[in-house]
């Protein structure tokens, strides 16, 4: 494929495919949390022990038929699996429209348009009051880990402590860019790039309530977006996203599926229902791992 050129279908889902795997790999191998892959069986995926569920995702690479799909599955379920018959919460996410895991006790968390962006123009200048500033150092991935955690409302690393998501080791890959959007001294908006099989995939676009409707989503996503100028972007929209990236000359090209099915123990059900009885606790866990999720 010559630079800037996108593929389409099936070979357009197994390169941001291998896109998204690699990039939770780079995460997790950064962090010391583990990922595996399994090539034979069309999947891989990715966890962490003692850093919630953020983390714990498996990926479809390839298609999977009938007779495939069953080992897949019982791998990915073995793989989250901790002890006593106790699993971890986890998502399988998709992009092949095609997979159904309903008849496997899955339903769909999200159902996402899949955009891409020939590799063509210059980005237009960003709005006076933001100033982005790459991430080099702790205190960047600190400001980064805030905005992120704030903007997605991740209930699970509220309230923010610093390192409880991110660190330093995640800066150390040049294939891997993060930005802070900055207003006034304060970190207000985020987002990542990462460069891999021919695409430049736009992650984690977020801005604090209090500082949206004044551009910085699209000032920030023309930053990743133009990581590399040789080379077509690809991201995730949700559905509040999908005009403002369509006026940035994305087009809809995929669909993106995440999978889940929480899985409790009976230790974990008595957890549950004592949590319900006792005082109301506030936010629920979200699935916020895109744009290009």
């Amino acid at each position: 494929m010559q630079a800037g050129r996108a593929r389409t279908g099936e070979h357009f889902a197994t390169a941001v495919s291998a896109l998204e795997t690699d990039y939770w790999e780079h995460l997790c191998s950064a962090l010391g949390h583990d990922s595996e892959k399994w090539p034979q069986l069309g999947a891989a995926a990715s966890r962490a022990d003692r850093s919630g569920s953020f983390f714990n995702n498996a990926t479809v690479t390839r298609p999977l038929g009938d007779s495939a799909l069953g080992p897949a599955l019982d791998q990915i379920d073995k793989y989250f699996t901790i002890g006593d018959n106790r699993r971890r919460e986890f998502s399988i996410n998709s992009y092949w429209p095609d997979l159904d895991l309903t008849g496997h006790g899955y339903r769909i968390r999200d159902r996402l348009p899949v955009m891409l962006r020939p590799a063509a123009g210059r980005p237009p200048e960003s709005p006076e009051a933001l100033i982005i500033r790459c991430v080099d150092d702790a205190d960047g991935v600190a400001a980064f880990e805030k905005v992120f955690i704030e903007s997605f409302s991740l209930a699970e690393y509220r309230p923010h402590r610093r390192g409880i998501l991110f660190d330093q080791r995640i800066v150390r890959d040049p294939k891997c860019k993060f930005w802070v959007g900055w207003e006034n001294g304060h970190p207000v908006a985020c987002v990542t790039a990462f460069v891999a099989h021919g695409y430049v995939g736009v992650f984690n676009t977020a801005v604090l309530p209090s500082a949206r409707r004044k551009g910085y989503g699209a000032a920030m996503t023309w930053c990743a977006t133009f990581a590399d100028p040789a080379l077509p972007a690809v991201l995730q929209a949700t559905v509040e996203g999908e005009s403002l990236y369509r006026s940035m000359g994305y087009s809809t090209v995929g669909t993106f599926t995440s999978w889940h099915r929480r899985r409790r123990s009976p230790g974990a059900l008595l957890s549950r229902a004592a949590r319900v009885l006792g005082p109301v606790r506030r936010g629920l866990f979200r699935d916020t791992r895109g744009p290009f999720i």
